[in-house]
């Protein structure tokens, strides 16, 4: 539809090249938003959400992520960064509006309607931009817009009959680990790296080292679950808090794993 417009558009009136230093709205006014978010940009951290890269591809961790940069974007800008660039796009149509009346006055008098230049402007400072959003933001309809992160649908489908994990009868040093980490206990215990890293490999997965602190764990040939598990080593050799909660999160939904899978021999 855009670029039917253009093209239409262009039959009728000449239409300017693009240029950034001709003061043309589009150009400016994007470089504007891309400026403010730039200057923000290095204070947000997604690294919990992003190392390992595959992260991303457990359930529900894209869009935390996409809420945690939503949630920044508010608290930096006060408002979304889809209406960052929508109420920029609106800027930009109204001062088309008002170059369209221009040429039609012209053409009206019988002269040339040409493309008027917009008028070059200087960036306002910042202060005054989260001043306009604020009273923009009271303004804003109160119901969800098309720029709130909601979690997706999950697709319906047919109940398979579920198959009952694989429980290991492991040592008791081992077992401690395990317990550790699927324990709903707030007070439970850090694990040491290389005590985690020891009772997968007596669970028979080998350990492949990436890039960086990134490790690949790879299951033996005897589980079912032939998915491998990526993690990243913490700074301090320590899986605790949220890291822990996370391990233990993937470990379930990749093998079906909880406190009741290991069973002391």
């Amino acid at each position: 539809m855009i670029i039917g417009f253009v093209q239409e558009l262009s039959s009728m009136i000449p239409i300017p090249s693009f240029s950034s230093n001709k003061g043309q709205m589009f150009a400016s006014k994007s470089q504007e938003v891309g400026s403010e978010l730039n200057h923000i940009k290095d204070q947000l951290d997604l690294l919990d959400f992003v190392v390992p890269i595959d992260n991303l591809l457990e359930p529900g961790v894209a869009h935390e992520a996409l809420k945690k940069l939503d949630q920044f974007t508010i608290e930096k800008s006060v408002t979304k960064m889809g209406f960052l660039y929508q109420d920029m796009i609106a800027d930009c149509l109204s001062g088309i509006q008002g170059q369209c009346d221009e040429a039609k006055v012209k053409l009206a008098q019988g002269l040339k309607a040409e493309w008027p230049a917009a008028p070059a402007t200087s960036p306002e400072p910042m202060t005054v931009w989260i001043e306009q959003r604020k009273q923009k933001e009271k303004t804003r309809p109160p119901h969800s817009s098309i720029y709130d992160i909601v979690t997706p649908a999950k697709p319906s489908r047919p109940q398979e009959p579920a198959s009952l994990p694989r429980t290991f009868k492991i040592d008791e040093s081992t077992a401690e680990i395990f317990s550790r980490l699927f324990s709903k206990s707030q007070s439970r215990g850090p694990v040491a790296w290389a005590a985690f890293a020891e009772a997968m490999a007596k669970l028979g997965f080998s350990i492949s080292p990436k890039y960086g602190s990134v490790y690949t764990f790879y299951p033996p040939d005897s589980m079912t679950a032939k998915k491998s598990f990526t993690v990243h080593r913490p700074h301090q050799s320590k899986i605790e808090g949220y890291r822990a909660l996370t391990v233990a999160r993937r470990l379930r939904t990749l093998y079906g794993w909880g406190e009741e899978t290991f069973q002391v021999k």
